[in-house]
């Protein structure tokens, strides 16, 4: 779940159930989105422990494992297809966890938060 814990905003990616259509449709305009906003992704400081600090406007964010990953392989270019093939790759996950919609509600938490446009 995603929340805002004592003037810190966590960012965590949640597991939910399959993915549905209409993400799958936004994935070509989030890339979109990501690659004109790669320089502000690449601004955050992230460090290994989770902690994001926004250098452009003081904001810090905390973010658990798997949003972590997600985030360090977004500030470095990859699609969110991408990311969730990593996920796949380097995290074990229970049958009814879903990768693929933990990255797109992570991607609007992005938005939200006016980290990626």
């Amino acid at each position: 779940m995603i929340g805002v814990d004592g003037g810190t905003q966590a960012l965590r990616c949640p597991t939910f159930g399959r993915p549905n259509r209409s993400m799958m449709q936004v994935s070509a305009t989030l890339a979109t989105a990501l690659a004109m906003n790669a320089e502000r992704l690449r601004e955050l400081a992230i460090s290994d422990a989770g902690f994001v600090f926004d250098p452009m406007t003081g904001h810090t964010y905390n973010v658990n494992g798997t949003a972590l990953h997600a985030l360090r392989s977004l500030k470095e270019g990859a699609t969110p297809e991408a990311v969730i093939e990593a996920l796949h790759r380097d995290f074990e996950f229970d049958a009814d966890d879903d990768p693929a919609r933990d990255v797109y509600e992570l991607l609007s938490r992005l938005r939200e938060y006016g980290l990626v446009k």
